[in-house]
């Protein structure tokens, strides 16, 4: 189930992040955890941020028990989402979650 975080807003996200996202969405499935978009085109990001141009999206990785789920996330995450770059940013802070975008695209 894809869930949205108040707030976020998914105008002119491109077309291939759409399929990302169903891709993730059943990764998420497989863990038994619902797949929720914190930010997609919208929030505070670095200057030339792949969001402002529709193609980067950040989920959300608190809600998942453990380090060790967290890890079998994402590796699995890269493993489904060919031509993605799919990170854990902040690990263990606040504000934690996995950043996905375009490959060769990571600042």
């Amino acid at each position: 189930m894809i869930m949205l975080k108040e707030g976020v807003r998914l105008k002119g996200i491109s077309a291939r992040l759409v399929l990302a996202l169903h891709i993730a969405d059943t990764v998420f499935d497989q863990f038994e955890r619902p797949l929720v978009i914190t930010s997609a085109s919208d929030g505070q990001h670095q200057e030339g941020s792949w969001h402002y141009r529709g193609e980067a999206v950040d989920l959300r990785s608190k809600h998942l028990a453990s380090q060790v789920m967290k890890t079998m996330v994402l590796n699995e995450l890269k493993r489904r989402l060919i031509g993605f770059d799919v990170l854990l940013e902040h690990p263990e802070q606040d504000n934690e979650h996995f950043h996905i975008e375009p490959a060769g695209s990571v600042q």
